[in-house]
């Protein structure tokens, strides 16, 4: 159902398909040097950012996952490269990887993990049913839940449903680039969630995902609440501590909704053209020449 990249077509020098979340700044380098060498992603050189949407065995996606180790590391000590190839391990086929790549340096800065929801479920929705007792306190232990005026008692049940779900299982932004660690006086934190969450909204757009679920540590919630972008809580499930996160909370949002939501709240600023209707965002982000989603 949910597309393959479409970034690269040719050979890279370093291949390597199996789940990586620990490359080195000379692979990251020299993998993002071919992938923005070859045809489709040549031009644009008046943006500073690239926008690339990688699927699970690219090699492209690898960097995205070691960004997502770093970040998650850096914040949560016991998220190593080991605990997180565990923890992503049965939906490592079904992920999809949005990365942002300041080009002015060539560094990646940010990137978020969508889960398509396959036999193998979703993890965002998975560890609400899952019982802490016998998983290190992960997971909620729930029997069920409403999900937008529906019991969901499993990933499965949306599939019965004919609901198409997806999962926002991460957002990362690489150390140095958060608002909060002022690494210089230009502020990009904002640009790096309106690329993420833009590649989201296309993706889910050209897939026709009806719901996205998350499990978001409150500080990241809280930053996505200040952006505009609210989302919806299980009734009776509350936050607690998870991987290593001292409270994170389950939550769905209804992609329509949210965007009608962002919308009300951004008319005036312009916000919302730039998200949902993409007008203006081709002058931030170079996207390559074919459609990435």
């Amino acid at each position: 159902m949910f597309p393959d990249n479409k970034g690269y077509t040719g050979e890279y020098s370093i291949v390597d398909s199996n789940p990586n979340y620990a490359l080195n700044d000379s692979e990251i380098i020299s993998l993002l040097s071919e992938l923005l060498g070859s045809p489709n992603w040549l031009g644009g050189d008046k943006q500073p950012f690239v926008l690339i949407h990688s699927k699970n065995n690219d090699p492209v996606s690898n960097i995205a996952r070691t960004i997502e180790r770093e970040a998650f590391e850096g914040r949560f000590p016991s998220n190593t490269a080991e605990m997180m190839r565990d923890t992503y391990k049965k939906y490592e086929d079904s992920s999809h990887f949005i990365l942002i790549v300041d080009r002015r340096n060539n560094t990646p800065v940010g990137t978020m993990r969508l889960i398509e929801n396959t036999e193998t479920g979703m993890i965002s929705l998975d560890d609400v049913f899952l019982d802490p007792i016998d998983n290190d306190n992960r997971g909620w232990g729930r029997e069920n839940v409403m999900v937008n005026g529906r019991e969901v008692r499993s990933s499965k049940d949306l599939t019965d449903m004919g609901v198409v779900g997806l999962d926002i299982a991460t957002i990362a932004i690489r150390k140095g680039f958060r608002r909060e660690d002022r690494r210089s006086e230009e502020d990009i934190s904002d640009y790096i969630i309106l690329g993420l969450f833009y590649g989201l909204n296309e993706f889910s757009k050209a897939n026709n995902v009806d719901l996205w679920f998350a499990i978001l540590d409150d500080r990241v919630l809280k930053h996505l609440e200040g952006f505009g972008l609210f989302f919806d809580t299980y009734p009776g499930v509350e936050a607690k501590p998870y991987l290593d996160s001292p409270r994170s909370t389950p939550v769905f949002g209804v992609p329509n909704r949210l965007r009608e939501d962002f919308k009300n709240r951004h008319t005036e600023d312009g916000l919302y053209r730039l998200l949902a209707q993409g007008i203006g965002i081709q002058e931030i982000f170079y996207m390559g020449k074919e459609a990435p989603f």
